[in-house]
């Protein structure tokens, strides 16, 4: 049955805070078609890391500002490539990350951004303060806002996907922000903004289960009706599960040993991207 409706302003003021079991159950490592338009209705997706590619973005982000940078530096007779400069800094940043960390997430790895440029700037001979460095990882946030980017055949998954089933969007975030990102990147439609659900507006962030109920309600689907596709195992995976919706791990760019996994007698596919997510809608 359908959960019951709560409008979005009590929303705010009901999040349950409900804990969710984090454990990974048992695996296989077979691919198969695994959702059909008879029994999903609805895929709804995270927006960062699974729609789009914060890394991508950050580097194309991070070469045009340094290439501005560099350019006062030639002026002074000092010269620096932005490739040079960008794998001393990508090697620093993993130096600085935390032993034990078996996920190296984007918010921590921010965090570590002028550390690690400082670190690689004096191997090149360049010293930047404090303040220069704030500036620098400002300009690059500014110039990555700008230009985000799209995950490699996001935007023929979606247009695939949006043949056979409804698209909608459940994520952590700022409607405004988030929207204006993906238009950038040149991906609203098929997603229609009225099934866009963002944690900003509701007051209630992934993985409570109240977030989840709202999308399904407003959504007009059961649970067993809708796939979740994120890449967070706690926010989006387990998120969905405790609502009994099924879900989809998203993650790009990370080898596999696993292509399933289980969450009690629930079955959860690992994907690494977009065409491996297409073949598990029979696409």
């Amino acid at each position: 049955m359908l959960v019951i409706e709560l409008p979005a302003a009590d929303l705010r003021f009901a999040c349950s805070g409900g804990q969710v079991n984090t454990g990974k159950g048992g695996e296989t490592k077979m691919h198969k078609a695994s959702f059909t338009p008879e029994r999903i209705k609805v895929v709804f997706f995270d927006v960062n890391e699974t729609l789009l590619d914060p890394t991508s973005s950050f580097k194309q982000a991070f070469r045009s500002v340094w290439e501005d940078f560099s350019g006062r530096l030639a002026r002074d007779g000092d010269t620096a490539d932005w490739q040079d400069i960008w794998t001393t800094f990508q090697a620093e940043q993993k130096a600085l990350r935390p032993p034990g960390n078996r996920r190296d997430f984007w918010s921590e790895q921010v965090k570590r951004n002028p550390a690690a440029l400082a670190a690689a700037l004096k191997k090149h001979g360049f010293r930047l303060g404090d303040t220069a460095l704030e500036g620098f990882f400002g300009k690059v946030a500014e110039a990555q806002e700008r230009s985000p980017v799209l995950f490699p055949g996001t935007a023929k998954a979606l247009s695939a996907l949006s043949q056979k089933y409804r698209l909608g969007i459940i994520s952590n975030g700022i409607q405004t922000k988030q929207t204006a990102r993906l238009r950038a990147a040149g991906q609203i439609p098929p997603i229609r903004e009225e099934n866009m659900f963002f944690s900003g507006a509701l007051g209630c962030r992934k993985p409570d289960p109240l977030i989840f109920r709202h999308a399904l309600e407003r959504m007009g689907v059961r649970p067993n009706q809708a796939v979740m596709v994120g890449n967070s195992w706690t926010k989006d995976v387990l998120g969905a599960v405790h609502v009994h919706m099924n879900a989809v791990w998203f993650r790009s760019g990370r080898k596999q040993k696993h292509f399933r996994r289980k969450v009690g007698n629930m079955r959860i596919d690992v994907v690494e991207n977009m065409e491996e997510l297409l073949a598990l809608f029979e696409l």
